[in-house]
């Protein structure tokens, strides 16, 4: 399963990035403001993490377009041609969007 369609993810991630600069900039942020700031860094966090994963992700799709599995090309990259076979990136990505536990890492770094 790969990630597709992620614009609305990227544009909620700003509008609550907004909102948060809006309220530290408040003068009501007092009581609360490292909590705004931990909110802050963890949005940012699941931004980096999400355009870092898309990046894997295209990287890959272009890997899978070489087909290092053809006949062709596989003599002269045996070990790399392997080695991707071994991989199982699709399998990986069902694995990490699945666990919770990936995801609460995200959110508390």
């Amino acid at each position: 399963m790969l990630l597709t369609s992620t614009d609305h993810i990227f544009d909620e991630l700003e509008s609550h990035q907004v909102s948060l600069q809006t309220m530290q900039g408040s003068s009501a942020a007092g009581s609360f403001l490292d909590e705004v700031l931990k909110w802050q860094k963890r949005l940012q966090t699941l931004e980096a993490v999400l355009t870092l994963w898309l990046e894997v992700q295209e990287k890959w799709i272009q890997l899978e377009e070489v087909d290092l599995f053809s006949f062709n090309i596989r003599p002269y990259h045996i070990a790399l041609s392997t080695h991707f076979e071994s991989i199982q990136f699709n399998s990986k990505l069902n694995l990490c969007m699945n666990n919770l536990y990936l995801i609460k890492f995200c959110v508390n770094q």
